[in-house]
C-alpha cells in the first residue's frame, strides 16, 4: 500500500462534491484509538502524534468492502494536551508559537492541530479509494454553528484516487496558509484567515457515501485564569452524561 500526508499530495485532488447546508455538529460512531479499527498503523503523517483520542467509525459497503474514517484534534509539539469529552468534542487553548508554550519565536502555528486518517480495506469488492466520495471539511471561523458550506473542503478521496493512495492521512494546523488557497480539490472556507489568538468554536468532518464522522474543537483564551482545567472538567462530565444516556 501506499500512503501520503496532505501537504505533499493536495495537488492532486479534484474538485470536491458540494454539501448540504447545516451546521456540523460531532459524530463519533466510535471513540479511542483509532487503530483499533485499521489495516494498518496509524500516525497521522507524523511522529508521536496520539491516536488514542480519535473519533472514529468502520463503514461497510454493500460489496462487503470498508470504509475507515478517523478525526481527532491533538496538542501541537510540545503544547499542553487537549482535553475532550470522550464523544468528539475537544478544548485547546488560544494562541500561536513555534511549539514552545509561551514562546513567541516563530509563530507559526496555534497551539493544536486537527488530524485525519482514511483507509479503504477491500474485502473482495474490488473498492478504491476513490470510490466513497470522502471529503475532509474545516473551519476557520470562531463563530459557533458554522454552516457546513461555509467550511473549507478537500476531496481526499479523489486525492487518494489520483495518486493511488491507500490511507491518506495528515494533522494539519489551521494557521497554514495553504488551507485559505484555492487550488484543485481545494475549496477555502468563507471565513479566512484563521487567528489562533481568538477563543472560539471550530468543526471538523470527514463526510463519505457510506457515513462521517465529525469532531468540534473549543478554544479558550489562555488569559483565563484555569480556564483550561474547568472546561476539560466539564467536558468529561458531560462525556459521562452521554454514555449514560447512550449505555
Amino acid at each position: 500500500m501506499m500512503r501520503t500526508t496532505l501537504a505533499a499530495a493536495a495537488a492532486l485532488c479534484v474538485t470536491a462534491a458540494g454539501a448540504m447546508a447545516a451546521p456540523v455538529t460531532p459524530v463519533a460512531p466510535m471513540f479511542g484509538d483509532v487503530q483499533t479499527a485499521t489495516a494498518t498503523p496509524v500516525t497521522f503523517g507524523g511522529m508521536g502524534i496520539p491516536t488514542d483520542r480519535s473519533a472514529f467509525g468502520t463503514f461497510t459497503a454493500m460489496n462487503g468492502d470498508q470504509l475507515i474514517l478517523g478525526l481527532a484534534a491533538h496538542q501541537r509539539f510540545s503544547n499542553p494536551a487537549l482535553a475532550d469529552d470522550g464523544a468528539g468534542t475537544y478544548t485547546a487553548g488560544a494562541g500561536a508559537n513555534d511549539g514552545t508554550p509561551g514562546s513567541m519565536v516563530g509563530t507559526i502555528g496555534a497551539t493544536w492541530n486537527f488530524a485525519f486518517f482514511v483507509e479503504v480495506i477491500d474485502n473482495g469488492g474490488g473498492s478504491a479509494m476513490g470510490d466513497f466520495g470522502t471529503s475532509l471539511l474545516y473551519d476557520l471561523d470562531p463563530g459557533a454553528g458554522t454552516d457546513d458550506a461555509d467550511h473549507g473542503t478537500i476531496a481526499l478521496g479523489a486525492l487518494g484516487a489520483a495518486g493511488m493512495l491507500n490511507p491518506i492521512e495528515g494533522s494539519q494546523n489551521a494557521n497554514f496558509g495553504f488551507l485559505t488557497v484555492p487550488a484543485p480539490g481545494l475549496t477555502p472556507p468563507a471565513f479566512a484567515p484563521f487567528d489562533p489568538n481568538a477563543p472560539g468554536e471550530y468543526t471538523f468532518a470527514l463526510r463519505s457515501t457510506l457515513g462521517e464522522v465529525a469532531i468540534q474543537v473549543n478554544v479558550v483564551s489562555a488569559s483565563e485564569p484555569g480556564a483550561l482545567a474547568l472546561v476539560g472538567a466539564g467536558l468529561a462530565v458531560l462525556g459521562a452524561t452521554r454514555l449514560r444516556r447512550h449505555g
